[in-house]
C-alpha cells in the first residue's frame, strides 16, 4: 500500500512538472513576442545557375506610378520592363542600357555569396537627385531615401539576395551608385560591392 501511494504521488509530481514546464514556456513566449504573431519571413531561394553579374531592369513610369513603387517596391511587378541586361560594371552606372530607350526606374538584382554569417554594415552613395531603396533576402533596409545613407543587415552562410532600386527625377546618364560593406564592428577598410562581384540566376530562354 505504501509503495502504491509512493507511486502515485510521484506520479502526481511529474504531471504537475510537466505542467509547470509547458505553462512557463507558454508565458515565456508571450512575454518575447508581445502576443503578437509575426509575419511569415520571405523565403528567397538560393540560385539553381548562378553566374557573374547582376540583373539590371529598367522601366519608364508616369509620376503617379512612380509614387506607389515609393511606397513598395514590388509594385514594379505589375509593369513592363523596358530592357534588362547582365551587369559586370564596377559601379552602379544608370547609363548602363540603350541610349534611346527613355527609363526613370531602374533595379539590380543579383547574390552575394557570404562565407560567414553575421551583421554587416552596407553604405550606399546616391546621387542627389535621386531616391533609391535597397533590400537583402526580401527586407527592405533602407526605403527611397537620397544621397549617403548606411544599414546593417544580417547574411547568412551561403547565397543572399541583394535588391537596388533607383528612381531618377532628371534625365543623366552619367549618375552612379556606389556601395561599400563590411561586417558590423570590424576594424577593416570597407569592401566595395559591385555588379561584377555578384551573381544572377541564369534560366533557359526559349527561341523567340
Amino acid at each position: 500500500m505504501k509503495k502504491r501511494e509512493q507511486s502515485k504521488n510521484l506520479a502526481q509530481m511529474l504531471i504537475l512538472a510537466f505542467c509547470f514546464v509547458v505553462c512557463f514556456a507558454t508565458t515565456a513566449a508571450i512575454a518575447d513576442d508581445f502576443g503578437i504573431e509575426s509575419a511569415t519571413p520571405i523565403k528567397i531561394a538560393d540560385p539553381i545557375n548562378p553566374q557573374p553579374g547582376m540583373v539590371c531592369k529598367f522601366y519608364d513610369l508616369r509620376r503617379d506610378d512612380i509614387q506607389k513603387c515609393l511606397k513598395d517596391r514590388r509594385q514594379l511587378e505589375a509593369f513592363p520592363i523596358l530592357v534588362s541586361r547582365v551587369d559586370k560594371g564596377n559601379e552602379f552606372a544608370c547609363g548602363f542600357t540603350d541610349k534611346e530607350i527613355a527609363r526613370n526606374v531602374m533595379s539590380w538584382e543579383g547574390y552575394l555569396k557570404c562565407k560567414r554569417a553575421g551583421a554587416y554594415v552596407f553604405t550606399i552613395f546616391g546621387p542627389h537627385d535621386h531616391e533609391y531603396s535597397f533590400e537583402v533576402n526580401g527586407i527592405t533596409g533602407l526605403s527611397y531615401v537620397i544621397r549617403q545613407n548606411s544599414v546593417t543587415v544580417n547574411l547568412k552562410v551561403g547565397w543572399n539576395k541583394v535588391v537596388l532600386t533607383a528612381v531618377k527625377w532628371c534625365n543623366n546618364d552619367s549618375d552612379v551608385y556606389k556601395i561599400i560593406y563590411l561586417p558590423q564592428g570590424s576594424l577593416s577598410d570597407p569592401r566595395p560591392l559591385t555588379p561584377a562581384m555578384l551573381f544572377h540566376e541564369q534560366k533557359p530562354e526559349e527561341d523567340w
